[in-house]
């Protein structure tokens, strides 16, 4: 049975507001779903992050200049036409 159009508009009006989802995560008949939603909304957020990361070392061709041996973060940053600062956060991220 699908719920009236005004009830899911309600719905979706209570749960857009950001008093209504602490209620809820405090709440402990809703404090299960709403901590799994929100997990779940991180793993999403998280993978789309990990996988930027993935792609700006796939073309800066990281892997393959770190396959030629150790490097300094000054030269590898030259290489990769990066500031040390820009080289070493992406080094840092993908190392995580």
């Amino acid at each position: 049975m699908q719920l009236p159009e005004f009830v899911l508009r309600l719905r979706d009006r209570m749960v857009a507001r950001p008093e209504f989802r602490r209620w809820a995560g405090r709440f402990w008949a809703t404090r299960g779903m709403s901590r799994n939603r929100a997990a779940a909304l991180f793993d999403l957020a998280a993978g789309f992050v990990y996988s930027q990361i993935l792609l700006a070392c796939v073309q800066l061709d990281l892997f393959t200049i770190l396959a030629e041996g150790p490097q300094t973060l000054s030269r590898l940053a030259a290489r990769l036409n990066l500031s040390e600062r820009a080289a070493e956060q992406l080094l840092e991220a993908a190392a995580a």
